[in-house]
């Protein structure tokens, strides 16, 4: 019995942690490999890096060109896809974000950072990190003037 209540200790506090998805807000998106999201209701600011991720994974919260090929055995229209050429937006990893995090490994600081935690919470040190590692990072974006 105590082993169940320890796991679910351990559960509570990793979740209470975890930003409320719908109060995330992007503070800047630096184009390649990250973004800085905040969380509107507590003021912390996360790290979100996105690199590693396909770009195609962040299709379904945003619009693919498509290519009208036909109709498929059914009668429906049938559509070519053009993935290759897709770029997400903001907006589209915004709302990747608020989707997943649920299932997201949470983190905090250089050590979250270095863990290669989903969602990092920006403490100062890693600020300083993230500040001269990505050139459009600015003082202001990581709370450092």
């Amino acid at each position: 019995m105590e082993i169940k209540r320890f796991y679910s200790f351990i559960k509570e506090n990793l979740n209470s942690n975890r930003p409320e998805p719908n109060n995330l807000i992007v503070i800047k998106d630096e184009g390649r490999e990250c973004m800085l999201l905040q969380d509107s209701s507590t003021g912390k600011k996360w790290f979100f890096y996105y690199d590693h991720i396909d770009k195609q994974d962040f299709s379904e919260f945003g619009e693919v060109d498509k290519t009208y090929i036909g109709r498929d055995e059914d009668g429906d229209p049938e559509y070519e896809y053009d993935y290759e050429n897709y770029e997400p937006t903001e907006d589209d990893k915004l709302e990747y974000v608020k989707a997943k995090i649920k299932d997201f490994s949470i983190g905090k600081g250089i050590e979250g950072h270095d863990n290669g935690d989903d969602l990092v919470e920006i403490d100062q040190m890693l600020a300083h990190v993230l500040l001269d590692t990505f050139p459009k990072f600015t003082p202001k974006d990581l709370d450092l003037l």
